[in-house]
């Protein structure tokens, strides 16, 4: 099931932002790739809850990768 070929973008790169939601989770999602974003909920963890661990996107539930990546985010 490999979906990225040589010399072709990966699929999450070639989708298209309809909404303004969209396009931030789309953000979300290049930087879980890369591995440059700190989920809000390991934020807290480290700061003894000093931080807000609530989603960015949704404002709901508490942002872990299971709700950012499995699409539980409501936004």
């Amino acid at each position: 099931m490999n979906m990225v070929m040589p010399g072709k973008s990966h699929p999450l790169l070639q989708q298209q932002a309809v909404s303004t939601y969209d396009a931030n989770l789309q953000v979300l999602k290049h930087k879980f790739m890369c591995g440059k974003y700190v989920l809000h909920s390991d934020r807290a963890a480290f700061s003894k809850n000093k931080v807000d661990y609530t989603c960015r996107v949704c404002y709901k539930s508490p942002e872990t990768l299971q709700h950012i990546m499995v699409l539980e985010c409501s936004g």
